[in-house]
């Protein structure tokens, strides 16, 4: 049998719908009806105006504010960094001018009499040769290596004997039966290598172009490669009749390339005043010191510059850019003099470190 209140034709439904339309509304039941609506209205059915407005509202203010936020988070970490930076910032300044008060002190402990006007701290408005810093960088890994092992095979443990205390001593046994007490032994670790090396470099006139390339390379290759292995470097520049701080030895070399590599050369070649200077400021170090001259002949005073290396007591160095063998052999304690356009001068520079650092 079909069921007909699916279509809408039962009969009693119809019925029932008629009725409750001639019911006759109830003037209290009619007004208590509004009075809830209105309380609906109030607690959380919107009215026309709440309408009116969620309408105006723009369905892309949810993005806008994602967007403000990622803006907020990027602006925090910008102003990490900005901080960051600022803090290396005042550390290489503290450490540059700690280093110039440390020079200037050299200058005043000189009892001789200097014909430059003391340190000059050189500005940073000089860019970097990326060539010529990725080359030293490169030359210098092969040479860090070296070095590395030669550090680790000199700093081998020894072994203490006849102590009262550590591991028993096989070979101290045969002291027990005669009363001896010290029988024990220990293994122990040499003290680290304390090792301070101040490189000058001339920027005089002489040396622009080519041999002034080669100079940065030599050095570079020398720096890097001693900073790996824990010595203290810095770096000394002759350029325009000044001696110029170029490296502090608490700054590293990476911080300063633009200053280390950079191709200038200009004016003369004072470096009987760098060597006064070089001298008095590696007195106030302990450890092992030694000057590294890199340069392309005689300095332009050789009587002074004799005077300044006979009062050093500590090696230094030549790295001499000269074809001529005979062009500055007297100036060093002990030196490399190779042709600037051979390939034999990073061979000779290896050799020549591992003589200073290691006999």
């Amino acid at each position: 049998m079909p069921d007909d209140a699916a279509f809408g034709n039962s009969g009693e439904a119809e019925s029932e719908t008629t009725a409750l339309e001639d019911v006759e509304e109830d003037p209290q039941l009619a007004g208590l009806s509004m009075s809830l609506a209105d309380e609906e209205d109030d607690e959380g059915g919107p009215d026309l105006d709440d309408v009116d407005q969620l309408e105006d509202i723009d369905p892309e203010q949810g993005e806008d504010a994602d967007a403000t936020e990622t803006d907020d988070l990027l602006e925090r970490v910008l102003a990490d960094e900005v901080r960051d930076q600022a803090s290396e910032s005042r550390e290489s300044t503290d450490e540059q001018f700690g280093e110039f008060d440390a020079l200037q002190g050299a200058v005043e402990d000189i009892d001789a009499e200097l014909e430059t006007d003391g340190i000059v701290i050189p500005t940073d408005d000089v860019e970097c040769d990326d060539d010529v810093y990725r080359k030293a960088l490169e030359d210098s890994k092969r040479l860090a290596r070296l070095l590395r092992n030669r550090f680790q095979k000199q700093r081998k443990r020894s072994l203490d004997r006849n102590l009262r205390r550590g591991r028993l001593d096989p070979s101290a046994l045969h002291r027990s039966a005669t009363g001896g007490k010290r029988l024990k032994m220990q293994r122990t670790l040499p003290e680290e290598n304390d090792h301070h090396c101040l490189f000058v470099i001339d920027r005089s006139g002489s040396m622009n172009g080519e041999t002034m390339a080669t100079a940065e390379r030599a050095m570079g290759m020398l720096v890097f490669a001693l900073e790996s292995v824990d010595v203290e470097v810095s770096v000394l520049e002759l350029f325009d009749k000044q001696c110029r701080l170029a490296k502090p030895f608490a700054q590293p070399a990476q911080t300063v390339r633009n200053r280390l590599f950079n191709g200038k050369a200009q004016g003369g070649t004072p470096l009987a005043d760098t060597l006064h200077i070089a001298r008095e400021r590696l007195k106030r170090e302990q450890g092992k010191r030694f000057l590294f001259v890199v340069t392309d002949g005689t300095p332009s005073d050789p009587d002074r510059y004799m005077d300044a290396l006979d009062r050093c007591t500590m090696p230094v160095v030549g790295v001499n850019l000269n074809d001529d063998a005979v062009t500055g052999m007297d100036c060093f304690h002990r030196q490399v003099t190779v042709d600037p356009e051979t390939a034999e001068l990073r061979k000779a520079l290896r050799q020549l470190i591992q003589e200073v650092l290691f006999e």
